[in-house]
């Protein structure tokens, strides 16, 4: 389910940018009707599957709309935002960018990678 790939997303919280930081963000992915919630407080993403009670702006898209925003940090086509869109720029904001091919779960070791 798509809600345990955004749960991994918390390991790529930046600490340093995320300090002092109270945020409340729930992703709704449309086509799969999932429901998930980042609570960030404090150098701290902690995720919610589910709807969170009151977030202070919601995103919504696709599973690939809303996978490619959380790698790439970019509120891209495809997804919409009720609330103040500065508080998802800034959520995106606090969780370093990652690319498929940075992180090798299927080759073997030395195996060369490809774009």
């Amino acid at each position: 389910p798509t809600t345990q790939i955004l749960k991994t997303s918390t390991v790529r919280l930046n600490a340093e940018r995320a300090t002092g930081v109270e945020l409340n963000v729930q992703i709704d992915v449309t086509d799969t009707e999932e429901q998930a919630g980042f609570h960030i407080r404090n150098r701290v993403a902690a995720f919610t599957p589910g709807p969170l009670e009151d977030p202070d702006v919601t995103i919504s898209g696709s599973k690939l709309a809303i996978l490619q925003m959380m790698a790439s940090g970019d509120l891209s086509d495809g997804i919409s935002v009720s609330g103040d869109r500065r508080d998802a720029d800034r959520f995106l904001g606090l969780f370093d960018a990652s690319s498929p091919n940075e992180i090798n779960l299927l080759l073997p070791p030395g195996a060369p990678l490809q774009p």
